[in-house]
């Protein structure tokens, strides 16, 4: 709105403004079904809207047209912009009626019975303001809730901007969730290698303890090889001594065979 003032100054015009105004409470019902926004969010974003619209339109001629009358009463308000606007309709009303059911379908209206008022205080009072524009002191009634909200806005400012912050630390969440996730992976990853080479070690310790056993029964084997190598060798040595001997009685038994035939 600030823009279209500065284009107004500039092209000198001055500015008819029509606001199309809708029940907050049906406004609300179709973002919750639309977006899946909670309804005290819904009407405090028409409010927010609304705010805005009068603190840029104040010093404009304004005409308000309420989205229900289209459907309930769309003469009511074709009459009331005809008057605003100045316009002269130059045939008849059943032509005029005629034009109006072609643009006005029915059936796209969602509307819910069962939110007929806004649920918030000053959401239902600025609804309600918004709807009487043509009574005397409601305009200045409205020019009031937009100063303080204005001023709300400002002490608001602090949090707002703080409560953004948060909103940046919590969009990165994903982020570190999946960097989180990509940890967890590599770490399964290393924890399943270490078991591996944990399973390998076992497997080698067993290896190097049959290795060990190996040994000991070669060295055992070795000591029972020697002492059997020393008993043979102790058994030659005897059996030298035998033939020595054997030599020996044989050569003196033919010198005593000899000395007998003598």
């Amino acid at each position: 709105m600030p823009v279209w003032h500065q284009i107004f100054n500039e092209l000198r015009l001055t500015p008819k403004v029509v606001l199309c105004l809708r029940n907050p409470a049906q406004v609300a019902r179709s973002l919750q079904a639309r977006d899946g926004l909670d309804p005290a969010n819904g009407e405090y974003r028409w409010l927010v809207h609304m705010i805005d619209f009068y603190r840029y339109t104040s010093n404009f001629d304004c005409c308000t047209l309420e989205y229900e009358e289209w459907f309930n009463n769309p003469s009511g308000n074709i009459e009331k912009l005809k008057q605003f606007l100045g316009l002269q309709w130059q045939q008849s009303e059943s032509d005029l009626g005629l034009v109006l059911s072609g643009i006005i379908d029915p059936e796209v209206r969602h509307d819910d019975p069962t939110h007929r008022e806004p649920g918030q205080p000053l959401v239902r009072a600025l609804y309600e303001l918004a709807r009487s524009t043509v009574q005397d002191g409601v305009r200045d009634q409205i020019i009031s809730i937009v100063s303080q909200f204005i001023s709300y806005q400002q002490l608001q400012r602090p949090f707002v901007k703080a409560f953004e912050d948060i909103a940046k630390t919590a969009a990165k969440f994903p982020d570190f969730e999946q960097e989180l996730a990509c940890l967890r992976a590599a770490a399964g990853e290393s924890h399943a290698l270490v078991e591996a080479q944990r399973a390998e070690l076992e497997e080698l310790a067993k290896e190097r303890a049959a290795c060990v056993l190996i040994e000991n029964e070669a060295s055992s084997l070795k000591a029972t090889l020697a002492e059997r190598e020393a008993a043979l060798a102790g058994l030659s040595r005897r059996a030298d001594e035998l033939a020595s001997k054997l030599v020996r009685w044989r050569r003196w038994r033919r010198k005593s065979e000899r000395c007998v035939g003598a």
